[in-house]
């Protein structure tokens, strides 16, 4: 009964973490926007009458365009809410194939799948993904229901398999990664009887191929390349081919990554120092389980899969927090292999070992508590200060003050694109090839980006500003008034004086080319 009572609180946690918070993510903005643009029949793009991919995930949007159609197309929150508890139905769901999984090895015992149900429920990441509007939540569902239907074993398996492989492109571009390291991982462990999952791999790839060829050719022909233009921005404008000494480095920032997985968003930034060496050690666990032969075939396969995709992350260089909570359902199956090697296991001293496992118990669950619940203090300030006193405010002013043609330079384009409704020429050109090409051509500057494109509008952060004054500060003064400066400093440091990283985002200065008129 108990590891059903842990699947549940999974459903309901995001949902009281959204009550409490507010949290809309500001990546969402930018899927919605296209949502919003094909529902008012502008096409299936960021800018009304440019065909351009500015999402990554497909089924997103369309889930995104079907809430906002079903709440008359007039109620943005109510779509959002829409969103979330479809996000939450998906994380309670991700449980349950976890749950359904891992109970059938009963030698492992009932608690040691509770606690490790309960790193997956409560860990902070992974509820604040399945509340914010993000395609997370979508992306571990059918990441977990491939790990289940992989070890089915009867002759469903691979159209259950390819389905939930499907799932996985549809909902991210980095899918396909997954879906071959899940491959991989049913090839090689176990060893011994290998003959007959080939053939079943087979199967479940070419299925995969059928339900995912809709989309691949739609977005073929209606935008000219398969490919979204958020991979072209990010490839253009983040990732490295390494070389030999890159990949050894990349590798040497493994342990960094293993604490990522279980600390809350951005907490690289200095945040939660405390908590580093327990996320760092689970980690390590639930990457590392696949070296160890005594661990359960399950067990083995998540955490080599895992293991993969940290790697994966490791070399293109990503640390963004909504690349995470699917490793980090990956690793509750191993997790639940090393709590059950609690001392006592197997002995004739099953109080010691109630014991241990009691203390073990409280310290994770008090952990990942704690941290759940001071990010969701974090959170909510955020959301009131910088999400909507800065970055909506300035998205409104601008709707008022811009003409509907300008142009806008900035580096988040969510909110403030999503409320203004103007043109958004963002680095690294997520919606926008045109920023894209600049970068391509005179190298990864934010600055000479803006410089060259000479935008009506540029909104950036004092140390954006910076950075163009020290490459044409007269150019700028001539050309560029300060019209406004959106200030939240004083207000976090009271409210949050002990999270210095939130300050990132407490100022945006709004330059006006001087030859644009203001209405």
């Amino acid at each position: 009964m108990f590891p059903w009572l842990v699947v549940g609180l999974a459903l309901v946690i995001p949902v009281a973490f959204a009550l409490l918070t507010g949290q809309a993510w500001e990546d969402f903005f930018i899927s919605f926007r296209h949502s919003v643009n094909l529902v008012q029949g502008q096409g299936l793009t960021y800018q009304a009458g440019e065909r351009i991919q500015g999402f990554s995930s497909p089924f997103a949007v369309l889930l995104g365009a079907l809430a906002w159609a079903v709440t008359g197309e007039g109620s943005f929150e109510a779509a959002l809410w829409i969103l979330r508890f479809a996000a939450a139905l998906a994380a309670g769901l991700s449980a349950w194939f976890l749950c359904r999984a891992l109970d059938r090895d009963h030698a492992c015992g009932r608690w040691p799948l509770v606690l490790a149900l309960l790193v997956f429920a409560l860990e902070s990441k992974s509820v604040a993904f399945a509340a914010n509007g993000m395609e997370t939540p979508f992306f571990v569902l059918f990441l977990t229901g491939a790990l289940w239907s992989l070890e089915l074993g009867n002759g469903r398996a691979p159209l259950f398999t390819g389905c939930f492989w499907a799932g996985l492109l549809w909902t991210r571009p980095d899918g396909c990664v997954y879906i071959a390291l899940l491959a991989l991982a049913s090839l090689l462990i176990p060893l011994r009887h290998r003959p007959g999952r080939l053939p079943a791999l087979l199967k479940s790839a070419a299925v995969c191929a059928i339900l995912y060829l809709p989309w691949f050719l739609f977005a073929w022909l209606y935008y000219g390349s398969p490919i979204p233009q958020t991979v072209i921005a990010k490839e253009v404008g983040y990732a490295e081919a390494p070389g030999p000494a890159g990949l050894v480095q990349a590798l040497t920032n493994l342990p960094a990554l293993w604490a990522l997985t279980f600390l809350p968003p951005y907490s690289h930034q200095g945040d939660w120092v405390m908590f580093r060496p327990l996320a760092g050690f689970l980690g390590m666990i639930g990457s590392l389980v696949w070296l160890v032969p005594r661990a359960t075939v399950l067990a083995r396969r998540a955490a080599l899969v895992a293991c993969g995709a940290l790697v994966y992350l490791a070399i293109i260089g990503l640390n963004s927090p909504w690349y995470f909570p699917p490793i980090l359902a990956l690793t509750i199956p191993p997790l639940r292999d090393t709590f059950s090697l609690a001392p006592g296991r197997g002995t004739d001293r099953p109080l010691r070992r109630r014991a241990i496992l009691a203390l073990l118990s409280l310290v994770i669950a008090g952990a990942f508590s704690y941290l759940l619940l001071d990010y969701a203090r974090l959170a909510r300030v955020t959301t009131e200060l910088i999400e909507r006193n800065n970055r909506q405010t300035i998205g409104l002013w601008l709707r008022a003050h811009a003409r509907p043609r300008d142009r806008v330079f900035l580096e988040c384009p969510g909110i403030i694109g999503y409320y203004s409704g103007l043109k958004m020429l963002d680095y690294p050109g997520l919606v926008s090839p045109e920023v894209s090409d600049v970068v391509r051509r005179q190298g990864r500057s934010l600055a000479r980006a803006g410089l060259a494109l000479s935008p009506e509008w540029m909104v950036l952060r004092p140390r954006e500003l910076r950075l163009v004054r020290a490459i044409a500060d007269e150019d700028l003064r001539r050309d560029y008034a300060i019209v406004q400066v959106f200030d939240q400093t004083k207000e976090l440091q009271s409210r949050l004086p002990d999270r210095w990283s939130v300050l990132y985002d407490s100022v945006f200065i709004v330059l006006r080319r001087r030859d644009v008129s203001v209405l």
